[in-house]
């Protein structure tokens, strides 16, 4: 029984040495990369440069547009009032609705260029970017 006791205390004053010294360890440093990251991610030239990139990436979704369709709807609605030569008015009511539908078929390669000049500027803007992180 008395050996028993006394493993049991043996083992508790073990356990609050080790929760006492656990309490006195400083916290690991942050690692190199975590610190790098931090760094460059809230760095403004590196945001501003990321952002401009972005910027460059809608640019060209933009002129890929140019390649699908488009679909313009008008409406009229309204009242008009006419004076003929003759002098007499009247006025008139207009109601109406139109849908055109456009498809591009050939622009002179007008689109297909403006697609790869902006992928052009879309990879200088990615190479600035990597540039300012550096």
């Amino acid at each position: 029984m008395k050996l028993v006791k006394s493993i049991l205390a043996s083992a508790c004053t073990v356990l609050l040495a080790n929760a006492a010294w656990a309490q006195q360890v400083p916290p690991p440093p942050v690692p190199l990369v975590e610190a790098v990251r931090k760094a460059v991610t809230t760095n403004p030239e590196v945001q501003a440069r990321f952002n401009d990139f972005r910027i460059a990436q809608g640019d060209v979704t933009a002129a890929r547009a140019g390649f699908k369709p488009q679909v313009d709807a008008t409406g009229i609605l309204g009242k008009e009032r006419q004076v003929r030569p003759s002098g007499s008015t009247g006025w008139y009511s207009r109601s109406g609705v139109a849908v055109q539908l456009d498809q591009m078929l050939f622009d002179g390669f007008f689109t297909s260029s403006e697609v790869n000049r902006f992928h052009h500027a879309q990879l200088v803007r990615y190479y600035e970017t990597l540039e300012a992180a550096e």
